[in-house]
């Protein structure tokens, strides 16, 4: 399919964050960051996330994004989205009850969390500015592995993440393996531990891009969050329909206990 998808170079089938049918433009190999949908230029990751969010809100994965938002909405639940600038943004925020949403970029340690530049708010996911329980639903799309202490950020996003609610997430894996790999480190005075050849991801605020720290297993993954008191489940798509297509079709799903109050 993969094959076939990038031969034609095109794909006809359903985008989730528009709910209608849409043409699907196949152009490049990494299918996670392509497959770009003609009616609002989301990609298969951002078709992910929607399908993270049907999954912790109806346990289904085809529930379209606009059915997800309008359960936010119905029951008032608070959102909490790492990112101004992506289609997925633009869908959410077109959709959603503004007192509801909050989102964040950040823009360099030289700012304290909950500071705004610019009118955006900057959060660091490794402190974030929140009170703890506040969030019924916290979503990161690829942050994750570009934060130094991906660890301290798991404890965060567990922290101000509301008894029950849930985190839903996308970050590189190697699904396989027993352990996260450490690619770089951030040393106390701010340098940076270089443990193999730096890779760097595109970035919207940053030319030279952002620095990848580690890519994830998932049974580290899950064994961090269970000490946290928080279950995480991973799940595998694929759906030629909904343009998920390649092997990278991983999301997350963390739901903090219901009896835990940090």
């Amino acid at each position: 399919m993969s094959t076939q998808a990038l031969a034609s170079g095109t794909m006809s089938g359903f985008c989730n964050l528009a709910a209608q049918p849409a043409l699907f433009a196949v152009t490049d190999s990494n299918l996670r960051e392509n497959v770009i949908s003609n009616l609002n230029g989301s990609s298969n990751r951002h078709r992910m996330l929607a399908c993270s969010l049907g999954l912790a809100l109806f346990e289904d994965p085809l529930v379209t994004l606009p059915d997800t938002i309008d359960l936010i909405n119905s029951k008032k639940k608070s959102l909490f989205l790492t990112e101004t600038t992506t289609p997925f943004h633009h869908a959410v925020k077109a959709l959603i009850d503004s007192s509801l949403l909050v989102t964040s970029e950040y823009f360099g340690d030289q700012y304290a969390s909950g500071d705004s530049i610019d009118g955006v708010r900057h959060e660091d996911l490794q402190k974030t500015s929140f009170p703890s329980n506040y969030f019924d639903v916290i979503i990161t799309s690829d942050v994750m592995e570009h934060v130094p202490d991906a660890l301290m950020a798991e404890r965060d996003i567990v922290r101000i993440l509301k008894p029950g609610g849930a985190y839903c997430f996308t970050a590189p894996l190697l699904a396989m393996a027993d352990e996260d790999l450490i690619l770089a480190r951030m040393r106390a005075d701010g340098t940076i531990d270089y443990l193999d050849t730096p890779i760097y991801h595109g970035d919207p605020l940053r030319a030279e891009g952002a620095l990848v720290y580690r890519i994830f297993s998932i049974r580290q993954m899950t064994e961090r969050f269970r000490q946290l008191g928080a279950t995480c489940t991973s799940y595998r798509l694929w759906s030629k329909g909904y343009g998920l297509i390649g092997p990278g079709c991983f999301v997350h799903v963390v739901r903090k206990n219901a009896a835990n109050s940090i």
